[in-house]
C-alpha cells in the first residue's frame, strides 16, 4: 500500500493496451489527449481535454442582481499580493493564494503560506519549469500546505523543505473551466458563489512582445485588453468586476486581477492601498480558463493520513463510452486507524456517486460489506471527501476493498485516474456494471483516483486534547474548550467554553468508537463565555455505562476536545 506525500501533474499519455479477454466487458477507453501548442512558461496547461467543461448558467434572476462592481477585498478574505520573482511558478501563488482566501473566509485569519513548499514538493517536483492547479491540489489534498516562516520562498529550483509542519489539507476543490471560454456572467456568478477564484490568462511571450511588454509595464489607467488566441501561460486570481471600468479595447468592463509580480506592479483598482492589482477586458487573453476554487479545509496533523494508488493525481480520465462506471480500490492499513473519509477525483460538473467498504474481493466477487454512503450528488468536476456515518475501524495488516459507483451527467469517461505514478497491479480496478472487474494497472496501465483519510482517533479532528493541536497562530485565543469539571465525574459534569467572535457552534460527546452519544450545543453564540452540562445520558435518555467519551467543540473551521471519565 502506498501512502502519498506528494504529487502531480504530467502529459497524459494515451494508452492503448488491451483487456484480457477473459473478462466479460467492454474495453475501457482514455479521454483524448489535450494537444499542447505556443508557448507555456508558468502555467501549463494539463494534458487532458477540458474542452467539455462548462459553467452552470447563471438564471436571469442571477443575472438581474449582479453588481455592476464586486470585489472581495472588500470583505477582507483576499490574502497579500506576493512576487513570484525570477522564476515560472505563478502556478503555486495562485493555488496558495486561493488555500489563503478560503482560509481567511472560515477561519478569518490570514495565514502566508509557503509558495515554495507548493512548487518544490509535488510528485512532479516541476518548479520554476511551470504547473497547474491540478498539480497543486494533489498536493494540498494528500499532505497539505505549510507557513512561509517555515519554508521561505526562493525563485530558482531548489530542495523540498520535509521538515516544516504541515497545517491545513484541502478536502473540496472545484474544477470550474477547462479549455472553453466560460460566459461573463457565468464567471460573475462562480465568483460571488465560491470565492476569489485561481484562474489563467496569456500573458505573452517573445512570439507576442508588444502584448508581454504592455502587460508588465501596466500600471493603471485603460484595463488591458487583447483579442488574440495564443495558448494561456499565466495563472492569477480573479477577485472582482467593474462593468464600467474602461479597456484599451475601447469599450468597458474588466475583472479584477491578483498578480503575483509583487506589489510594486500594476494599481490598487480603486481599492485600498496595497498595489499588485490590474483591470483586464472581459474575454481578454484567455482570462477565465482554468478556473478554480478551494471550497473546503481542515487543518491537520502528523496522524492523519491519505492513503491512494493515483501519486500523480488525476491525469487522465476513463470509462466505458457511456455515464457509468464503477471503480474500486484495495487499502491495507499498517497500523490499527479509523477511516473517516473516501476521497476521489470527479470528471465532469454533474456527478452522482455510491460508495461502499468491503473487507472481501476474490474471484471477482466483493463481500462482507462494512459501509455504505449512496445516493450523493456533486456539482463540478475536481476533489470530492466523503465522511462516513460513523467512522470505520480498520485492523492493521487486513485488506480493505472500497468500491464506488459513479455517475456522470454527459461525460462519457466518469473514473479519473493516474497513468504517471508507479503502477501496481491487482491494487485497483474498473468495471462496466460493479461485478465483471478488470485490473487497470494491469490492462490499462493506470490506477483509479480512489482513496480513503484515516487517523488513530475516533473522530477525524480528535486530538485526544486541545493542546496537542496544530499550532495555528491565533486560534487557540479563538476558540476555547476548558477542562471539564468535575472529571472523572457521576452523575454529571460541566463544559466551559468561549468563543473569540460569535458563531454557529456543536458541542457533542462521542464514545471511543466514534459513535455520536449527546449533542449539548447546536446554535449560535455571542463572543464570550458558555456553559453546557452533560448527564452521562445519551439522546434517548439512556444512562451510558462508565468510560472514557470525548467532549468536542466545533464551528465548522475549527475543533476542541476534552476527555470525559464517567464512573459508577
Amino acid at each position: 500500500m502506498r501512502r502519498h506525500a506528494l504529487i502531480v501533474l504530467a502529459f497524459f499519455v494515451f494508452i492503448t493496451a488491451g483487456l484480457d479477454t477473459a473478462v466479460a466487458q467492454p474495453l475501457p477507453r482514455f479521454a483524448p489527449e489535450r494537444i499542447i501548442t505556443g508557448s507555456e512558461t508558468g502555467f501549463v496547461a494539463p494534458g487532458m481535454d477540458l474542452s467539455y467543461l462548462r459553467l452552470p448558467s447563471a438564471s436571469a434572476a442571477e443575472k438581474a442582481v449582479l453588481p455592476s462592481r464586486f470585489d472581495w477585498r472588500e470583505d477582507g478574505v483576499v490574502s497579500s499580493v506576493k512576487d513570484q520573482g525570477n522564476c515560472g511558478a505563478c502556478y503555486s501563488f495562485s493555488a496558495a493564494g486561493d488555500l489563503e482566501s478560503r482560509i481567511l473566509r472560515d477561519f478569518d485569519l490570514e495565514f502566508d503560506l509557503s509558495e515554495n513548499h507548493l512548487k518544490e514538493c509535488h510528485y512532479q517536483e516541476r518548479s520554476c519549469n511551470g504547473g497547474n492547479a491540478q498539480l497543486m491540489m494533489n498536493l494540498l489534498t494528500t499532505s497539505g500546505a505549510v507557513l512561509e516562516s517555515c519554508e521561505p520562498y526562493e525563485d530558482s529550483d531548489v530542495a523540498c523543505d520535509t521538515s516544516c509542519e504541515l497545517k491545513f489539507a484541502v478536502l473540496d476543490w472545484d474544477l470550474l473551466t477547462g479549455d472553453a471560454m466560460p460566459a461573463v456572467d457565468d464567471l460573475k456568478q462562480a465568483l460571488m458563489d465560491h470565492g476569489p477564484l485561481s484562474t489563467t490568462v496569456y500573458a505573452g511571450d517573445a512570439g507576442s512582445p508588444v502584448w508581454w511588454n504592455g502587460f508588465s509595464a501596466w500600471n493603471g489607467g485603460d484595463g488591458l485588453y487583447y483579442d488574440g488566441l495564443e495558448t494561456n501561460n499565466h495563472a492569477v486570481m480573479i477577485v472582482g468586476w467593474d462593468d464600467d471600468q474602461a479597456h484599451q479595447g475601447g469599450g468597458n468592463g474588466c475583472w479584477i486581477i491578483k498578480n503575483s509580480w509583487g506589489d510594486t506592479w500594476g494599481s490598487t483598482c480603486d481599492y485600498g492601498t496595497e498595489e499588485g492589482y490590474c483591470y483586464m477586458a472581459y474575454g481578454s487573453a484567455g482570462i477565465g480558463l482554468h478556473s478554480s476554487a478551494v471550497n473546503d479545509v481542515m487543518a491537520t496533523y502528523e496522524e492523519m493520513d491519505v492513503m491512494g494508488w493515483d501519486e500523480a493525481g488525476w491525469t487522465g480520465s476513463i470509462g466505458f463510452g457511456s455515464t457509468v462506471v464503477w471503480g474500486l480500490s484495495k487499502f491495507v492499513p499498517d497500523e490499527d486507524v479509523n477511516l473517516h473519509r473516501v476521497e476521489f477525483w470527479n470528471t465532469d460538473a454533474a456527478l452522482d456517486v455510491d460508495i461502499y467498504v468491503y473487507s472481501s474481493f476474490s474471484g471477482g466477487n466483493l463481500a462482507g460489506l462494512l459501509a455504505t454512503q449512496t445516493n450523493l450528488s456533486f456539482d463540478g468536476a475536481g476533489y470530492r471527501s466523503v465522511a462516513l456515518n460513523e467512522p470505520l475501524a480498520l485492523v492493521s495488516g487486513n485488506d480493505y476493498f472500497v468500491a464506488i459507483k459513479f455517475q456522470n451527467e454527459s461525460y462519457p469517461y466518469p473514473l479519473g485516474v493516474d497513468s504517471q505514478g508507479p503502477m501496481a497491479t491487482n491494487q485497483t480496478w474498473i468495471s462496466n456494471n460493479g461485478s465483471s472487474w478488470s485490473d487497470l494497472a494491469g490492462s490499462s496501465s493506470c490506477e483509479a483516483g480512489i482513496r480513503i483519510r484515516t487517523s488513530p482517533h475516533e473522530v477525524l479532528s480528535v486530538d485526544e486534547g486541545s493542546d496537542d493541536q496544530p499550532d495555528l497562530p491565533g486560534i487557540s485565543q479563538r476558540l476555547e474548550l476548558e477542562s471539564p469539571w468535575p472529571n472523572p465525574f457521576n452523575p454529571s459534569t460541566n463544559l466551559v467554553f468561549s468563543l473569540g467572535h460569535p458563531a454557529s457552534v456543536r458541542l457533542q460527546v462521542y464514545d471511543l468508537q466514534g459513535h455520536l452519544v449527546r449533542t449539548l450545543v447546536d446554535a449560535n453564540l455571542d463572543t464570550g463565555t458558555h456553559q453546557a452540562s452533560w448527564n452521562g445520558r445519551d439522546e434517548a435518555g439512556r444512562v451510558m455505562p462508565a468510560g472514557v467519551y470525548i467532549g468536542r467543540l466545533d464551528n465548522g473551521s475549527q475543533w476542541r476536545s476534552r476527555r470525559l471519565v464517567l464512573v459508577k
